[in-house]
């Protein structure tokens, strides 16, 4: 009886450990995420669309035609903006399929990119 008291005191120190853990880390992303938009803001990117897949953060500027990519939650070196006109080639995919791809100088990158029709140029 000894040993299950103490496997149960185990698992709820552990269980209270990884809920403080996941609770700080959450806070910790906040924090730098909000670091990043106060770079944006300072330069004068107004974020129009943000889209995050695991580590890494899309912002969007439509009023500016501009996007950055965030890699990770540290702002360790300057992040770099880049324009629609950066772009050479592009594809967007949608549930692994194809639904929109093109090279730079047409038009419509930025629309097809960052909501735009579905269609193939």
């Amino acid at each position: 009886m000894q040993a299950f008291l103490g496997f149960v005191i185990v698992v709820l120190i552990g269980i209270s450990v990884f809920m403080f853990y996941k609770k700080s880390r959450g806070q910790k992303i906040k924090r730098k995420a909000a670091t990043y938009e106060q770079f944006l803001k300072k330069e004068g990117f107004n974020v129009s669309k943000k889209q995050q897949v695991g580590f890494r953060t899309l912002y969007v500027d439509d009023v500016h035609k501009q996007w950055m990519i965030v890699k990770g939650f540290a702002l360790v070196d300057e992040p770099k903006i880049y324009t629609y006109s950066d772009l050479i080639e592009f594809e967007v995919l949608e549930d692994g399929e194809s639904i929109a791809h093109g090279r730079a100088g047409n038009a419509v990158v930025g629309g097809v990119m960052f909501g735009g029709p579905r269609r193939h140029y």
